[in-house]
């Protein structure tokens, strides 16, 4: 994990549709207590446009290839969670896009996520 600034936060909402949908930063503005009903009400289906986003997500908060399997499915499960990102079923095709994000995007190139399993196995 790395600390940012909100105005990177802000530059990483903007640099997409998918991820300014996943964080939907303009819903922090309500108050805290309504700010968790808002972003569930929207019922954001995880597609692999949003799977992408999650990977970038997941990137922009300092994890790459060198990170522990454990430690990546923890971090998509809290950004999931903490945006209430409905992912019931999610399909071979969305792991696919968030591998290829994340792959494609790490420092050192990373083939595939078997090579990331191998890389911690």
């Amino acid at each position: 994990m790395k600390t940012f600034s909100i105005l990177d936060l802000i530059g990483l909402a903007e640099s997409s549709r998918a991820l300014k949908a996943v964080l939907r930063l303009e819903k922090l503005k309500a108050s805290a207590a309504n700010v968790a009903k808002e972003l569930k009400q929207d019922k954001l289906y995880v597609d692999s446009a949003i799977a992408e986003a999650i990977a970038q997500i997941v990137m922009f908060l300092g994890f790459d290839h060198e990170s522990s399997l454990e430690a990546l499915i923890y971090a998509v499960t809290q950004v999931v969670q903490g945006w209430w990102l409905q992912a019931d079923g999610v399909s071979q095709a969305q792991v696919g896009a968030f591998v290829h994000v994340f792959c494609r995007k790490s420092e050192s190139y990373v083939e595939s996520l078997d090579q990331i399993k191998l890389k911690h196995a």
